[in-house]
């Protein structure tokens, strides 16, 4: 009956209108109401009959027409003695017993199977009909014709009486009078006909227009005519849906309540002046939710029950917004009680009845609308009559109490487990409400956080996705709320505020975590899942203890101890976190329990400082006892990984932690440099140089004996840390050679014999041995660090000349005096012709053709400097003795290796 809508429509329209004097808001609002009953009346029960005797006595005419069909179709003769007389549908015998129930099933089971014919061809089975969707259902379901005249006749009522009054046709008293003789009409004759099943729907639909015509004469006499007063028009307004409903009641039509729910719900807005006690306006709603609450114990009707809640609400919240002061609070409060406590009975009753179907959208609205409509309205009362927020949150108190009772009432009945859930988690939220409203932000986080980890244990004992995803929610809101709302001081370390909310918080994670890794030994949540829930409550707990932590060691330690109090920290967090992880077993924890450690290490590489910043080492104070153990903690999980097998990523780690080592004792090592002797920068240039020289001849000699961490992971310490380590040496050593003359050490310059040239070569003979250590892991090393050397050799002999002419002979260190200097020029051309000598000797004890002829590109390249260069220096000391040099040496090397070798072995 979706002329319905229309009606409902209309009467608000008629309200809205008379508010703002708008004459065809009752013909707007009534097609919008057409629209909107179509598009959301989805799930509206299609209302049958009532069974008439005559209706049963025809049935079973036809199931006994259907047997005896079946039984001749299977062969079986029928003695028309033995059987019973056909019944007619017009005179047919009333059944003095209730008749059992006949299905398919019985008849099969009844009639044994026939033989089949051999010459028989199954007929194909005919495919069924496309089921209409609901909106062609609901739009021409039924007495379609009915619905239609319906609303061509309202709306050309209405019409008629607006058009009536425009023009002045016949008085008003006679306009009222047609339209009401026309609406009773309507409803006798739709009265006479629902009697007859098969009018029955042409019956309702004239009811109902009927009774939407009596609401518009009614509304026209009381608002346009005047004929009727206030108190008349109300009476009036409430007699109409009062006997609609009733009417609808007995002939079992829900569309036809709802238009006299409305109607009644209606009256006193459309009679209203503004003049009217909000007491006797709230008394009539009651009055009318007990009716529609009678109605739904008899009928379920829920669709009627949420119009009238819809109709509460909004009429209570239009009257409190313009008219309510502090005065009205008890009245008003008495009245919010008592239709909060009826509304939600209705769900509550619903489960107890156990009724079918539970999932109705009425009773979801009416479960969770209820306690969410009276939470915002009280809270609103108690702002505006000024009420602390300590009464609020008792009256939250109240209200968990209250549905706890619905909630142990339905458990005890075994009810639907749904609806007894629901009611625990409303009762659950109203308490977590009261919190913040009575305590500060300390007590409420720690109390949201202890409820969400009681939730998640919970969801976890009885594999229930909801209470485990909101205990988790309410968790990460807690965490939130405390970050945002707390506003107070560390006055004490550990015994604050802030301390202990975030411990509390982080064992509340901590302990989520546990359960929910113990929860996947039992199937539930599943392994993969398990192991993602648990990571990202586990690095929640983390945060929150790092974070009270690291808060209470900024604020109350002394700036000397607080990098050690951050690496202890660490340390003892790793070490609890792989304890937590062997135990459960718990990969992941393991993970973090190393993270930490590397964490603790790299705080007190970066503590204090760049690594150039040469006024504060590493191991100052209490760091001298932290540092070590970070390194002790973190080689310690690395071995307890190897033993237990742990692969993923330890290799990387191990590498990891090799170069923070290094650069740890690099760091320390430039400040004892600086301290030994202040502004010389030769000591801190060889600190660069020696430290990663060192660790590579120590992990080549662990790599040699077997040793423990290398000989696990060899490949990584030769083939990834060890490199990284020599660049930093190269790298060092090439600047060196380029910027510093190797003096400033307090004794002569020795060539070789020097400080400066002796970690030159230790850096050289460190590239040779790791070229030989790693050659068996990857091949293409050995040529990279042949050439590598070389070039370092080559670089310090021509920058080793250039010293000696600075120490020797009084040369200044400065790139334009060198290269002119003829003493400089003569050593470096005696300098390359020696090492070229050397490179051809080699080459041919060795049979190395190519290396003989870098030796003789060598020669040339100093024979060219001779004729460019050093030609500038001809008739000098340094000339002649250059000369001579260079001549005895290219003498020698024509004795010793006069010709390249025959042949080029690859074995070096």
């Amino acid at each position: 009956m979706w002329f319905l809508g229309f009606i409902i429509g209309a009467m608000i329209g008629g309200a809205i209108g008379s508010l703002f004097r708008w004459d065809e808001a009752w013909l707007f609002f009534g097609a919008l109401g057409i629209l909107t009953a179509v598009l959301m009346n989805k799930k509206a029960p299609v209302q049958s009959a009532a069974p008439q005797p005559g209706d049963l006595e025809r049935r079973v005419a036809e199931l006994e027409r259907e047997v005896r069909a079946l039984k001749d179709q299977r062969g079986y003769a029928t003695d028309a003695k033995s059987t019973s007389s056909p019944v007619s549908e017009e005179a047919a015998a009333p059944v003095p017993f209730p008749l059992p129930q006949v299905t398919v099933e019985t008849v099969a089971e009844a009639v044994p199977p026939p033989q089949p014919e051999p010459a028989a061809r199954p007929k194909p089975e005919a495919a069924a009909p496309k089921e209409p969707s609901w909106l062609w259902q609901k739009l021409f379901g039924g007495n379609i014709l009915a619905k239609v005249g319906v609303l061509l006749l309202l709306f050309g009522i209405g019409s008629g009486l607006k058009l009536a009054i425009d023009f002045g046709v016949f008085p008003p008293s006679v306009r009222l009078l047609l339209a009401t003789v026309t609406a009773l009409a309507m409803i006798g004759f739709g009265f006479s006909r629902m009697r007859v099943a098969t009018h029955r729907m042409f019956g309702l639909a004239l009811q109902g227009g009927g009774f939407g015509v009596l609401y518009l004469v009614t509304y026209f006499a009381f608002a346009r005519y005047g004929y009727l007063d206030a108190l008349a028009a109300f009476a009036l307004f409430a007699a109409l849906g009062l006997v609609c409903l009733f009417t609808a009641m007995r002939f079992e039509g829900e569309a036809l309540a709802i238009l006299g729910i409305t109607g009644a719900f209606l009256a006193p807005l459309l009679a209203s002046t503004g003049k009217g006690s909000h007491i006797v306006l709230f008394s009539y709603y009651a009055v009318l939710n007990v009716m529609v609450l009678a109605v739904y114990a008899l009928r379920a009707w829920r669709v009627l029950t949420v119009l009238a809640f819809a109709f509460t609400l909004v009429t209570g919240m239009t009257w409190a917004s313009a008219r309510y002061v502090p005065e009205f609070f008890v009245s008003t409060e008495i009245f919010l009680i008592v239709f909060a406590l009826m509304f939600s009975l209705v769900p509550f009753a619903s489960a107890l009845m156990k009724r079918v179907p539970r999932d109705h959208w009425g009773e979801t609205v009416l479960l969770f609308g209820t306690p969410i409509a009276a939470a915002i309205a009280q809270a609103w009362l108690f702002d505006q009559t000024g009420f602390a927020r300590v009464a609020l949150a008792w009256s939250a108190v109240a209200g968990g109490l209250y549905y706890s009772a619905l909630a142990a009432i339905l458990f005890s009945r075994q009810s639907d487990h749904t609806t007894h859930t629901a009611h625990s988690a409303i009762a659950v939220g109203l308490y977590t409400i009261a919190v913040p409203l009575a305590f500060g932000v300390e007590v409420t986080s720690a109390f949201w956080a202890i409820e969400g980890l009681v939730l998640t244990w919970f969801g976890i004992a009885h594999r229930r996705g909801l209470p485990y995803t909101a205990g988790l929610a309410l968790q990460l809101v807690s965490g939130a709320y405390f970050l945002l709302e707390w506003h107070g001081a560390r006055v004490i370390p550990i015994l604050n505020g802030l301390y202990v909310g975030s411990i509390v918080i982080a064992g509340c994670g901590t302990a989520s975590a546990w359960i929910t890794r113990r929860g996947a030994d039992s199937g539930w949540p599943q392994s993969g899942n398990a192991r993602s829930l648990a990571a990202l409550l586990g690095t929640w707990a983390l945060i929150w203890w790092l974070r009270a932590n690291f808060g209470d060691i900024a604020r109350f330690a002394a700036q000397a101890h607080e990098s050690a109090l951050y690496i202890g920290l660490l340390v003892v967090t790793s070490g609890a976190a792989y304890a937590l992880g062997k135990t459960l077993p718990w990969t992941g924890a393991r993970y973090v329990a190393l993270f930490l450690a590397a964490l603790a290490m790299l705080t007190g590489l970066f503590e204090g400082g760049p690594m150039h910043n040469a006024h504060r080492h590493a191991l100052h104070d209490t760091m001298v006892f932290a540092l070590p153990a970070a390194f002790a903690a973190f080689y310690v999980l690395l071995r307890r990984h190897d033993r237990d097998g742990y692969t993923a990523l330890v290799s990387t780690a191990h590498v990891f932690g090799l170069l923070v080592l290094a650069a740890t004792l690099l760091r320390e090592a430039l400040w004892i440099a600086e301290q030994l002797a202040r502004g010389v920068t030769l000591w801190r240039l060889l600190a660069w140089q020696l430290v990663p020289v060192a660790l590579t001849f120590g992990v080549i000699a662990y790599a040699r004996q077997q040793i423990w961490p290398v000989a696990a992971h060899r490949g990584a310490y030769l083939a990834a840390a060890a490199p990284m380590l020599l660049a930093v040496a190269f790298a060092a050593a090439l600047y060196a050679n380029f910027h510093h003359a190797g003096g400033a050490t307090g004794l002569p310059y020795l060539p070789v014999a020097s400080f400066f040239d002796l970690s030159q070569i230790a850096v050289m003979v460190c590239l040779v041995a790791w070229m030989k250590a790693a050659a068996s892991i990857r091949f293409g090393l050995v040529s990279f660090a042949r050439g590598t050397a070389a070039l370092l050799g080559f670089v310090w002999l021509s920058a080793m000349a250039m010293r000696i002419a600075f120490h020797w002979g009084g040369v200044p260190f400065e790139t334009h005096a060198l290269l002119a200097s003829g003493i400089a020029q003569s050593t470096l051309s005696f300098m390359w012709t020696a090492l070229a000598l050397a490179l051809m000797v080699s080459a041919t004890r060795k049979v190395l053709r190519s290396r003989w002829f870098v030796g003789f590109a060598l020669l040339a390249v100093v024979g060219v400097k001779f004729i460019l260069v050093d030609v500038a220096n001809q008739g000098t000391i340094a000339w002649s003795l250059s000369l001579i040099g260079v001549g005895l040496l290219i003498l020698a090397a024509s004795y010793f290796s006069p010709a390249p070798p025959r042949s080029a072995p690859i074995v070096p």
